[in-house]
């Protein structure tokens, strides 16, 4: 009698038509439509693989939206997801924290913008809690929105993601409010009929211990009351109404509500927080949002990674982003080059990264190039060529004119008897010079400077010192090299990279999770005036090819370098332009 019943009351609070792929609940936010904290719960019922369930979305189609819940993939995958679309089209949010098991990257289809998930083995008949916050950004001008989940197992939090957006001058950026909805969707339209039902409810305020539960919604579809609380359903009549039969001793029996906005179902009960919820919640609005000081750079290895993802890893050296500032003309008579760059954590020694504010660089058609690496290597000297592995450190290098000619190390000069040397042709033919440098988070400037010219057996040679300057003023001579010449050009163009390498000790590095955010290139002192900045992520063999696990954005007259899990890329997206001020002609440059 009872699925009779159950049947005759999903007919009746449905329309006839195709099945809906998702059904919505539209939230009544009872004056907090300025909120900026959001607690929810969802307890799933019955589920089926392909399904998303969507605890929160606000803001849906205005800028920095975003969403949170859980997702049923596959038998064998279940994750929480949290997502953020861009402020706008040239204003992206980076994931400025994340978990060690949280995966990130870029998404499309549906708007771009920036996407975290985590596997996460959510259970059916348990509640899944979870708490979105958001505050300013470390940065002017930034909201940084913080997701956390509760994990019943520990009994206690885990900070999933932050994501922090720019403004842009967008109120929606800064808020949870706008246009609140959970919904329920069969994402792959599968299986229609089998039987999908899940139980929601929010609070939202301006803060932890202000959060107000919201007690009135509207819906889409199949949704309605249950057990005093609002449910979003999808599946058959007759296997909806199995499903209700089973629970009605525990849940009692369901209400509908049309399958449109228009009906009003009463609301269900202000259900206050506990005192302990409240306090736990607040401690989480109180975290260092996107602080580096508790930031580990520890994600999956990479063929784990590469696995989730569905690509395959090519060799390493990995270049996973080249940055290219293209200038409007040369430099003539060049005599410095500086370059900014911050690193937002520590990379331990069991990393291989290179950091390179110079990637290359050209001087009347001599190329160089440098950074700083978490594990440099080289020659003791000239005549011992036993490989030593110190550690962190910087490197600057030069290849010879044509890449062919061997460059002796007489072209070498070290800074130190710790420092390093090579001159060898396994990557075109270069001489160079590293030096131990214990480099940690924080800003540097990697600089080359314009030193004595010299002119020896009827040639005119010049030599160019590498220093490294840290924030708290004190510099690091690493070496120089010696160049074919007296007065130099400096090319239209400069570029930047991030890169995996390998090494004797640690062939297969992982790849750190980390920021790093480069500066505006200065040549002789000053700013260059440019044409364009533009960002490439080398997937080609031969580029080296990279996997794609990193994004650069704008952020003032900086690029911004996110790296962090594999994903797979839009290859609309593999090269695209940064929206940097381009200053207007600078002082002293032709």
């Amino acid at each position: 009698m009872k699925i009779k019943l159950f049947t005759l009351m999903l007919a009746g609070g449905l329309l006839s038509g195709t099945p809906l792929r998702a059904q919505h609940l539209w939230w009544d936010l009872a004056g907090q439509g300025e909120g900026t904290c959001l607690y929810g719960e969802i307890t799933v019922l019955a589920t089926q693989p392909t399904t998303y369930y969507c605890g929160a979305n606000w803001h849906p189609g205005e800028p920095a939206g975003g969403y949170c819940g859980i997702q049923h993939n596959d038998p064998q995958e279940r994750r929480t997801i949290f997502s953020i679309w861009d402020t706008s089209p040239t204003l992206h949010p980076v994931v400025s924290a994340a978990g060690p098991q949280t995966i990130h990257g870029r998404f499309g289809g549906e708007g771009e913008g920036g996407h975290t998930h985590m596997l996460w083995n959510w259970q059916t008949n348990e509640t899944f809690q979870f708490y979105v916050c958001k505050q300013p950004g470390a940065e002017p001008g930034t909201t940084a929105a913080r997701y956390s989940i509760f994990d019943p197992a520990r009994h206690q939090w885990l900070a999933v993601a932050t994501i922090t957006s720019p403004n842009g001058g967008k109120h929606s950026v800064t808020t949870l409010g706008g246009g609140v909805n959970s919904f329920l969707e069969n994402f792959s339209g599968q299986d229609p009929e089998l039987p999908r039902l899940a139980l929601y409810r929010l609070w939202m305020g301006p803060d932890a211990r202000h959060l107000r539960c919201l007690t009135r919604a509207r819906g889409d579809g199949k949704w309605g009351e249950l057990h005093d609380t609002y449910f979003l359903a999808a599946g058959g009549t007759n296997e909806l109404g199995t499903v209700f039969t089973n629970l009605a001793s525990a849940y009692g029996e369901p209400v509908f509500g049309h399958n449109h906005r228009g009906l009003d179902l009463p609301p269900i009960t202000d259900r206050p927080l506990s005192a302990d919820l409240i306090n736990q919640l607040d401690g989480l609005t109180n975290a260092a949002t996107g602080s580096a000081e508790d930031q580990s750079c520890v994600q999956p290895n990479p063929e784990v990674m590469a696995a989730a993802a569905g690509v395959k890893l090519p060799p390493r050296p990995w270049h996973v982003v080249n940055i290219w500032w293209d200038f409007n003309n040369p430099v003539e008579h060049f005599t410095s080059l500086e370059v900014p760059v911050t690193i937002d954590r520590d990379i331990p020694g069991s990393y291989n990264l290179y950091v390179s504010p110079c990637g290359i660089a050209e001087i009347n058609k001599l190329q160089f190039y440098g950074g700083l690496q978490s594990n440099i290597n080289g020659w003791r000297n000239a005549t011992n060529h036993a490989r030593i592995f110190p550690g962190h450190g910087a490197i600057f290098s030069r290849w010879s004119s044509d890449k062919k000619t061997p460059v002796g190390l007489e072209n070498v000069r070290v800074a130190g008897d710790d420092c390093l040397v090579e001159s060898a042709g396994y990557e075109g033919e270069f001489a160079s010079v590293r030096r131990p440098f214990t480099w940690t988070k924080g800003t540097y400037t990697w600089c080359v400077e314009k030193g004595a010219t010299e002119v020896m057996d009827g040639r005119t040679n010049t030599w160019f010192t590498c220093r490294v300057k840290s924030a708290d003023g004190a510099v690091q001579e690493i070496g120089s090299l010696r160049f074919e010449g007296a007065d130099f050009a400096y090319w239209a163009r400069h570029s930047a990279f991030v890169e995996v390498y390998s090494t004797q000790p640690n062939p297969q590095p992982g790849i750190p999770q980390v920021n790093i955010t480069f500066g505006h290139p200065l040549i002789n002192g000053q700013p260059v005036p440019l044409k364009q900045v533009t960002a490439y992520y080398p997937h080609r063999k031969g580029e080296p090819a990279a996997p794609d696990c990193a994004w650069a954005s704008a952020e003032g007259d900086n690029v911004r370098v996110a790296v962090g899990p594999i994903f797979v890329r839009d290859e609309a997206r593999r090269r695209h332009t940064l929206p940097l001020p381009l200053p207007a002609k600078a002082a002293g440059h032709d």
